[in-house]
């Protein structure tokens, strides 16, 4: 037996009740009977159920449709809509508020049940998703390299994190407007698409690249790319290290050791 708290949003008492006692004998708990718009967001209010049955017609100015949008601006309840309407436009009106189910009068006692329990499992799944989705960002926009998220065919991007817009100095929407690649030599956007291809094929890709900022500014970065399958769908994952500092610190390298080189070459004494 579900425990599940419902709110019954109908202006006709009978069916309320009527509603109310097989809702009851299950074992949902029913928090409130609203005859109107305004009574429902008042009692969700004073007690947030876990779902709403809610008549399309009902007393009050707002319906239950205009009801139901003004509750999804603020609550994140599943609604369930009861008429015994079933003409088109309803249903079009009904199916544009996006409910978590619809059920026609006279509604019977299994078709309720089963309506509740497929609108809480549905709501259920959804939080879940949204869990996973919000976890999933926190990660991706956390870290400390840039990464674009291509489509495995054509290479477009779909998606960055913030690190990109700090690194590359852009915003969200010109990263994702950028081509494959607007650099100059040592390479170019045909060889990017290359890499991207040899990638698809599950081959991972590591490489460096001489990038640019959005004020012109060049700086040598280190990328991975890596096949992976992002909700349900094959993606190329793009990695890109900031390796400004380890470039110069190269160069300065290989400067001091011909220096050191040009100077054991221009002494005269023997030196081990």
């Amino acid at each position: 037996m579900s425990s599940a708290k419902i709110l019954i949003v109908e202006d006709e008492s009978i069916i309320a009740l009527n509603i109310k006692n097989n809702l009851e004998l299950k074992g949902y708990i029913v928090t409130d009977i609203s005859k109107s718009g305004t009574d429902a967001i008042d009692s969700i209010k004073n007690n947030k159920p876990d779902l709403i049955l809610m008549d399309i017609i009902i007393k009050g100015a707002d319906d239950g449709i205009q009801t139901a949008s003004k509750i999804k601006e603020i609550y994140d309840i599943p609604i369930i809509f009861i008429t015994a309407h079933s003409d088109d436009e309803t249903i079009q009106r009904a199916i544009s508020s996006e409910p978590f189910g619809y059920l026609i009068k006279p509604i019977s006692q299994n078709d309720l049940y089963s309506a509740i329990e497929i609108g809480l499992y549905k709501h259920t799944m959804e939080l879940k998703l949204k869990l996973s989705e919000e976890s999933y960002r926190e990660i991706f926009n956390g870290t400390n390299e840039a990464i674009f998220i291509h489509d495995i065919n054509s290479g477009e991007i779909l998606d960055i994190n913030d690190t990109t817009c700090k690194m590359f100095n852009i915003s969200y929407e010109e990263a994702k407007n950028q081509p494959l690649s607007n650099n100059e030599a040592p390479y170019s956007a045909k060889e990017a698409l290359e890499y991207l291809q040899k990638a698809a094929t599950g081959e991972d890709q590591i490489f460096e690249w001489h990038a640019q900022k959005k004020t012109g500014e060049k700086f040598w970065t280190e990328i991975t790319l890596k096949k992976a399958t992002i909700s349900g769908n094959e993606r190329i994952m793009a990695v890109v290290r900031d390796i400004s500092a380890r470039k110069e610190a190269e160069n300065a390298l290989k400067v001091s050791q011909e220096r050191l080189y040009l100077a054991l070459e221009a002494t005269n004494d023997g030196l081990w």
